[in-house]
Parts: C-alpha cells; structure tokens; sequence
C-alpha cells in the first residue's frame, strides 16, 4: 500500500502543480491518506491509497483550481507624542509582508455568480470599509493601498498605530472594483 500511496502523491504533485501551486511537505496518515498544501495559497490536495466505494484517490482543492498570487500586504505606521513632534513615525515596517492570500474557491464563485465579485468580497473584508486610498479620487492600478483612517490607540503610552493595505497579484479589473468598493467611486 505504501507503494500506491508514494505514486498516488507524486501525481497528484503534478496535478497540483500543474495548476501553478507549490506544495509543501506531505503529511501521512496511517490509514493510507496523505495530504499537502500549496504554501502560496494554501489550497490542499488530499491522497487516499484505499479510497471507499465509488470514492476517488486523489482530491482537493489544489488540483480543481489554479494558484492564487493575490495577496493584501500589510504595513503599519506607529506615532508617538514626540515623534509627531519632530513629523515622522516612532515606527514602521510590515504586520505581514508575505501577505493575506486572496483565492476564492469554486463554491464561492457559484454562489456570487463571479470571481470578480468574490475577489471584491474577499478584499474589503480584509481591508475594511474605513479607509483612504493613498491617490484619491481615481484608481492608479498597481500604485494604489489603503490606510486605515481612525488609528488604534495605545491608552498605556499614547502611541497610535495605523495600518496600510497593499494590493499585489490583482488585476487591473479587479483593483478597480475593489476600489469602487472601497471609495464610493
């Protein structure tokens, strides 16, 4: 049995990778089942070396849809008192600089009738609907984040941290929606 499974994880690799995903290491189970996931989007796919009647052998995600590269970045921005004084940040970098991946899966996009409206979906509920693109009033596709407009305050110290939310891997029809979303516009 271990033989089938070995061959049914090498095809499914394939499989999987031929939607464009990279998978991480496999994790074997003792009742012939083995699953990985893409370390891009985490799509799984799943291998059964004895799968039920009528039942299939290899399965999941990763290999019914393609990769998602569409991430939302996050940086944050802290002010302090005294650094407001001298007009810069106390600190700044990234919450998350890999990202948030932005991959909607067929039954969303069944539901909503659209990837484009899944995607749009998707995006606000990560950014928030309070917030400001950094090129008001109109959309430069590839240029544009959002920052939040009301800061989280610190009560222990004063501090203030804003975070800003970069979108990468979207396509120009879709930073627009999303946009459109956000902005009113």
């Amino acid at each position: 049995m271990a033989k089938k499974l070995e061959s049914l994880k090498r095809e499914a690799a394939q499989a999987a990778q031929f939607r464009g995903h990279k998978l991480g290491a496999w994790a074997d189970y003792p009742d012939d089942t083995a699953h990985a996931d893409c370390e891009v989007c985490d799509r799984r796919v799943v291998v059964d070396a004895s799968p039920p009647p009528n039942g299939i052998d290899i399965a999941g995600s990763a290999v019914a849809v393609s990769c998602s590269e569409r991430r939302i970045r996050i940086s944050y921005d802290v002010v302090t008192e005294e650094s407001a004084r001298d007009g810069d940040f106390a600190e700044n970098g990234w919450e998350n600089e890999e990202g948030v991946c932005i991959a909607p899966d067929e039954w969303e996009v069944d539901g909503a009738g659209s990837e484009l409206a899944v995607v749009v979906k998707l995006a606000a509920g990560i950014i928030g609907h309070c917030v400001e693109a950094s090129d008001y009033p109109r959309c430069h596709s590839g240029h544009t984040w959002y920052t939040e407009i009301d800061a989280e305050p610190d009560y222990e110290d004063g501090s203030e941290k804003r975070r800003s939310f970069h979108l990468d891997g979207f396509s120009e029809e879709e930073e627009l929606a999303i946009y459109a979303e956000l902005c009113g516009r």
